[in-house]
């Protein structure tokens, strides 16, 4: 509800719940005066409503604000001194950085030259605890003289400027210096989301790895590497950990505010992000366009890349803007999450598009008549929500290359029609629906794997009736169930023919067992 109100309405909206309560509400991090103007602020055409969104009931409310500058505190509440936060004490310091670089280990028991040199460099932290945990989380790596050294002797490389600023770059710097090859591409590219965004770890290791960042290790997939990499980077103190599962690993993370600011800096500086797509900035506030860069290695919109390009999370309502696209000729992934009004001809998708999915985008017109004309296109998945019509067709010729098409949780969907010479390439079909109806099945004479999920019993009594003649059936673990069915190799035509029909028959069957 509160993403449909205008600005005046929110606050409008947000008084009247607040004043009958007593309340605690914490802004955190507000950069101006302007800002908090901004937040408090209520403009209305009730003369009775006129003034602060957070009234003053006398129920004993509270507001705790954060800032990194006086100002803003005093001119949030010109009665009240604000609290200044201390930096830390010089005993304080050593044990908060002991904890972070000896981690369980007694530091008593390290050579005494290796403490002295701690005690240094702690001391050029200046008691800023940010400081202190990212050069215990770099020192911790490598307990060695030599090392420490190498990182005290830069230390004081860095510190030409003075201030508690300075201080917490410099050793942002060192954490970023000391990065091995494999995580440097995984850190610049942190600074594709926006300030405070809460990171889905599997999108995120997803992402890594469509962009080539993970390294291929024997015995060892490549999610398990990505994860071990994120892990690397949790242990640095230079990702945050939100939330974690049942079984401690991470779900959810996201990035301090001045990390971010590292990962832009050194993004730009290796022109690892921007991009030379037209963008609306009320459409995406969150795009900076100092990331702008026509000679830079990934093409982004906040989260956009030559080979991934993500969508999600733009806010965007009414429609996803035609992002010319085509000047993006190395896309070849693209996953689109939200509502669009219409897919059509002006939403310009690269020609090197190999895979793509929709989902959540409430498509009311069929796209099949747009999408079969992308002539490199080999998977395509339609998933909850991306369309609400009833009918989709394929014509002749449509998808020229298309090999894998998933369709889930399409719920109004009662009619796939598939025009022969269509889709000659298409191997493995995907669907969940039984009350979806498709023809033009037994064209498809290279469709040799089906996953079918389902949690009738009635269906399963049919499947077996498919079993030991043109295909084999395997049971889909897990709580909606399904069956894998693929087809026997080395069939000729004339079976192959003979084996799609069958395939079509026991549809059918499934489909008045379920709903009749």
């Amino acid at each position: 509800m509160a993403e449909k109100l205008q600005e005046h309405e929110l606050g409008d909206f947000l008084h009247g719940h607040l004043k009958d309560n007593r309340y605690l509400i914490v802004l955190d991090d507000v950069w101006s005066p302007a800002d908090w103007s901004c937040l408090a602020k209520r403009s209305s055409n009730d003369p009775d409503c006129l003034g602060s969104v957070f009234p003053d009931g006398g129920k004993g409310s509270r507001i705790l604000l954060t800032t990194r500058y006086k100002q803003v505190a005093s001119h949030a509440d010109v009665r009240s001194i604000p609290h200044e936060m201390r930096l830390l004490s010089k005993k304080k310091s050593w044990d908060l950085f002991r904890r972070k670089a000896f981690l369980d280990i007694d530091a008593e028991s390290y050579l005494p030259d290796l403490k002295e040199l701690g005690e240094k460099m702690v001391d050029q932290c200046n008691g800023l605890p940010l400081a202190i945990v990212l050069l215990g989380g770099l020192l911790s790596k490598n307990m060695s003289h030599i090392e420490w050294k190498k990182v005290h002797d830069n230390m004081s490389a860095y510190l030409a400027k003075e201030g508690q600023i300075a201080g917490v770059m410099t050793m942002l710097n060192l954490s970023y210096i000391d990065l091995p090859s494999y995580l440097k591409p995984c850190f610049l590219h942190l600074s594709l989301f926006p300030e405070d965004y809460v990171i889905s770890t599997r999108k995120l290791l997803l992402l890594w790895i469509s962009e080539g960042f993970v390294l291929q290790q024997d015995r060892q997939s490549m999610k398990d590497t990505a994860e071990i990499y994120l892990n690397e980077l949790i242990n640095r103190n230079l990702i945050q950990v939100v939330r974690t599962s049942v079984n401690a690993r991470v779900m959810e993370c996201r990035v301090h505010d001045f990390i971010q600011e590292l990962a832009i800096e050194k993004a730009i500086e290796h022109n690892f992000i921007g991009t030379n797509i037209v963008v609306d900035p009320h459409l995406f506030p969150s795009s900076s366009p100092s990331l702008f860069s026509s000679k830079s290695r990934r093409q982004s919109i906040y989260s956009n890349f030559e080979r991934v390009l993500d969508l999600e999370g733009l806010g965007i309502e009414n429609d996803i803007p035609s992002l010319a696209m085509s000047s993006c000729p190395h896309l070849c992934k693209l996953d689109i999450k939200g509502r669009m009004q219409k897919l059509t001809e002006t939403f310009q998708f690269p020609r090197n598009l190999s895979q793509l999915t929709l989902e959540a985008c409430r498509l009311d017109c069929d796209p099949m008549p747009i999408l079969e004309k992308l002539p490199n296109l080999l998977t395509l998945r339609l998933r909850a929500g991306s369309y609400l019509g009833k009918e989709m067709h394929v014509s002749a010729n449509g998808f020229p290359r298309l090999q894998i098409l998933q369709l889930l949780r399409l719920k109004e969907l009662v009619w796939l029609n598939i025009l022969k010479g269509s889709m000659p390439w298409l191997m493995q079909l995907e669907f969940d629906n039984f009350k979806t109806e498709i023809f033009g099945l037994n064209e498809l004479l290279n469709l040799v794997e089906v996953k079918i999920s389902f949690s009738s019993l009635l269906a399963m009594i049919v499947f077996h009736k498919i079993e030991d003649s043109f295909w084999g059936l395997t049971r889909i673990a897990g709580a909606e169930g399904g069956m894998h069915i693929c087809r026997q190799k080395g069939l000729t035509l004339a079976s192959s023919k003979q084996a799609l029909e069958q395939l079509a028959d026991f549809l059918e069957q499934c489909s008045r067992l379920i709903f009749v």
